[in-house]
């Protein structure tokens, strides 16, 4: 087809099954979705505050970026992000 992109069945069902899944998500998401430069931003910021905090001293800033993605992302645990064509999703 002209210009038009044609999509394996295997394509088909990852797109239904995304778009599902992002309503799905906005409807529990308390906080509007940030872009991954906002997300990427607002991570780097906390974690300059962490080690701020530290008085620039010990810690590590693998830990920091860690712990400040939990604060953004809203979960306590490690936070996995999976990637649609229709956006990005938080995977529990």
């Amino acid at each position: 087809m002209g210009g038009m992109l044609e999509l394996g069945l295997g394509e088909q069902q990852c797109l239904r099954e995304g778009y599902a899944m992002l309503a799905e998500h906005r409807k529990t998401l308390a906080l509007p979705m940030l872009s991954e430069s906002e997300r990427h931003r607002k991570i780097a910021a906390i974690a300059y505050q962490l080690w701020l905090d530290r008085g620039f001293r010990g810690g590590s800033p693998a830990e920091d970026w860690l712990r400040a993605e939990r604060k953004v992302l809203g979960k306590a645990g490690v936070a996995k992000i999976r990637r649609t064509p229709v956006g990005d999703f938080l995977v529990a």
